[in-house]
């Protein structure tokens, strides 16, 4: 199939037939494109550095093959795990697991679930592969991910296969993204952390291809340099190994069934007029490549940021333990037969210091759980807190304070923040009255809104200075607003004082029908100076700040 390619200077006929968030989408997606294929561009593509062997686990597996896995995965001690999306799906739309043994440096093992393949749940072949998945998030492993694990499997819950138990994780993207550990939060989506505990937010591009709930300005390019928002795999790639990481696929058609052996190539899926075999067969080998490569690239990031974790990746095996029949036969194996022109050197007496030694001592090693207990407390206190962390499920307390956490360091840290007004209000005057008056005056803001009791005022913060000022505008000093069966008069006061404030009065529909022309020419300012008389004639409908 030929690359696609689109231009935002050049839009197609049907862009102008498409809604307003399907065109939103649209030159989101045109910008990633532009941007992955002017990355293909200027650098070599990746290629793996290691040796892979593959394995694809779905209904046609031997229950052997998984078993070998298993016994595998119990002496392997460091994992990489990655998932890919159906497009199209809102709901459930996890399509494929990729999780890479690292067996060494040079050599790794992928198995590729594909989830839409699998088998029944009553099986014995779901059981094995739910019993591998079970060895490998747990155990103390070492769990590498760009981006947070509970979200990469969030999609994934309903098949009941994994469960994230006692590991270590490893995001890799924060901590590629934020060496001195700074917190990371990305400038077009204010997420707050759902309940898997995550800090921080993750982005790969791509992976929200149908998340358009948040708006984009279309000459705003993100600054990939900045260490303070979270680096995509693919920049990371580049940065570190000048190597090109295609990202086309990214939220695709992966539940196509990629391995060969299903035979779903055999149906028309991928090919355009007619039905073409090659087509078909080099769409999922092109996916079989994408979704090794992302593993193997993080794997390599990894390593680059870790070097000490070459040399420590795999969990000594259990050694055979001694019995009565091994040791005969490895003294068997040690004895020779002692020829007659040794005789006189083996009579000859010999130094204490040369004397050889032809004992066997028994040699006393530990067992694979008391290895496991000696890595737990020789771990440092970072990664205990992570593993004490993924052990216990968080209080709805903690959860907020992690919130609220974020929540104060952007606003003592993130320039939109401070893009805000205060306006005296009145003190019967609550926020649901404020949002009411914002929105009756077409006034949108993304940020919080702060009454503050004691100065009888309200803060209201704005994304964008241009935002800010369009407000000032449209809060008028004479103008009144109708709600809720009240009438607001805002007027400007500054003959009273230095600053420019607003006295909201607020006045009953049944007392209007007295002072109504009065009250008409004290809003056009031809009796600004009667403000007193006013509140002498009415002194109950009129409340000061």
């Amino acid at each position: 199939m030929s690359r696609q390619t689109r231009s935002l200077s050049e839009l197609p006929e049907y862009y102008f037939k498409l809604t307003t968030k399907q065109q939103r989408n649209w030159r989101k997606n045109t910008k990633k494109i532009q941007y992955n294929e002017s990355l293909r561009e200027q650098y070599a593509p990746y290629r793996p550095s290691s040796n892979i062997i593959r394995t694809h686990l779905h209904h046609q597996t031997s229950v052997e093959t998984v078993e070998k896995l298993i016994k595998q995965a119990k002496e392997t001690k460091i994992f990489i795990v990655d998932t890919e999306g159906q497009i199209g799906e809102l709901i459930n739309s996890g399509a494929l697991i990729q999780i890479q043994f690292v067996d060494s440096i040079n050599d790794s093992t992928i198995i590729l679930i594909e989830t839409n393949f699998l088998p029944a749940p009553q099986t014995t072949l779901f059981n094995k592969i739910k019993e591998l998945c079970s060895i490998i998030f747990n155990n103390n492993n070492d769990i590498v991910s760009w981006g947070c694990v509970e979200k990469e499997f969030k999609e994934f819950h309903h098949l009941n296969l994994i469960n994230i138990g006692n590991i270590i994780k490893y995001n890799l993207q924060f901590l590629f993204s934020n060496p001195n550990g700074k917190p990371i939060t990305h400038p077009a989506r204010e997420k707050r952390e759902e309940a898997t505990g995550c800090s921080f937010v993750c982005d790969t591009p791509g992976d929200d291809e149908f998340d358009d709930e948040f708006d984009y300005d279309d000459n705003e390019q993100p600054d990939k340099s900045n260490s303070v928002e979270p680096t995509s795999l693919q920049d990371a790639v580049v940065r570190t190994f000048n190597r090109f990481l295609d990202k086309s696929l990214t939220v695709n058609y992966w539940k196509c069934g990629i391995d060969l052996n299903l035979n779903t190539w055999r149906n028309k899926l991928f090919s355009r007029s007619r039905y073409d075999a090659n087509i078909e067969r080099q769409e999922r080998n092109k996916r079989l490549q994408y979704a090794i490569n992302d593993c193997t690239s993080v794997a390599e990031l990894f390593f680059h940021m870790y070097p000490e974790k070459m040399n420590n990746y795999l969990i000594t095996p259990e050694p055979e333990k001694p019995t009565s029949s091994n040791i005969i036969k490895k003294i068997n194996n040690d004895l020779s037969d002692v020829s007659d022109d040794e005789l006189p050197q083996i009579r000859t007496p010999r130094s204490n210091n040369n004397k050889q030694r032809t004992t066997h001592e028994l040699i006393i090693t530990t067992t694979q759980q008391e290895m496991n207990e000696i890595m737990s407390t020789t771990q440092p206190e970072q990664k205990q807190l992570q593993e004490t962390t993924s052990t216990r499920k968080l209080t709805k307390q903690e959860r907020q304070k992690i919130k609220n956490d974020k929540f104060r360091l952007k606003k003592k840290y993130k320039p939109s923040f401070q893009n805000y007004i205060r306006r005296p209000i009145y003190y019967k005057y609550d926020y649901k009255k404020i949002r009411s008056q914002l929105m009756d005056d077409n006034i949108t803001t993304s940020h919080q809104i702060k009454i503050n009791d004691n100065n009888d005022e309200v803060s209201i913060g704005f994304k964008s200075n241009e935002l800010k000022e369009r407000a000032k505008l449209r809060i008028t000093p004479d103008s009144i607003e109708h709600m809720h069966g009240h009438v607001f008069i805002y007027y400007h006061v500054g003959f009273i004082t230095q600053h420019d404030q607003i006295l909201v009065i607020q006045i009953t529909q049944r007392l209007l029908t007295t002072p109504k022309l009065y009250i008409q020419q004290f809003v056009d300012g031809t009796n600004l100076n009667e403000c007193e008389t006013m509140q002498t004639q009415l002194p109950n409908t009129f409340h000061h700040l």
